[in-house]
């Protein structure tokens, strides 16, 4: 199947650091839905729900070897700006940060919004997202805000190489 991906797509999948995630994103972008409105649960484990918001530790495999814990809050409805919030899914985003500090054990770090058009966060997932991140004091994590188009070089070249593969039909393991 061949589709059409808009700018902000391919800029989202630039960010991709495995040909698997690459995999997913292209056909969820390909097949109109969000990755995180149609959340892979066998994948993403979510350790707390309510109606409005999920949290969940991202998988091993993505998680940066300096974080010691990276966890999503999610809102289940898709919106792209905090802003655009109930105050009961704001309510529930809050009782969601709770639930990381306190079930979690998280002590301290990074809780960051990515929200609005991805070439403008930095982000992968067109869907409002609060990144919780804790380090384990291994090394520097850096968390981009906006990617400085000289510096995209490498993610696109990686992009291009999974492009290929996709086109080729190959499916990852």
């Amino acid at each position: 199947m061949t589709c059409t991906l808009s700018e902000e797509h391919l800029f989202c999948l630039e960010g991709c650091r495995s040909y698997k995630q690459y995999y997913k994103m292209r056909k969820g972008f390909e097949e109109d839905h969000c990755a995180f409105c149609n959340l892979d649960r066998t994948f993403n484990k979510v350790i707390f729900e309510t109606e409005h918001v999920m949290v969940w530790k991202v998988p091993e495999e993505y998680l940066r070897d300096t974080l010691k814990l990276h966890a999503l809050i999610v809102p289940v409805r898709h919106v792209r700006f905090e802003a655009d919030l109930s105050e009961a899914e704001a309510l529930d985003i809050h009782h969601a940060k709770q639930f990381v500090r306190n079930e979690l054990g998280y002590t301290g770090g990074l809780s960051h919004v990515r929200e609005g058009p991805m070439n403008k966060n930095a982000g992968t997932v067109d869907h409002l997202h609060i990144n919780v991140f804790e380090v384990n004091e291994t090394g520097e994590v850096r968390i981009p805000v906006f990617k400085d188009p000289s510096g995209r070089s490498d993610n696109k070249i990686r992009a291009t190489r999974f492009s290929e593969r996709y086109e080729t039909g190959e499916i990852p393991t």
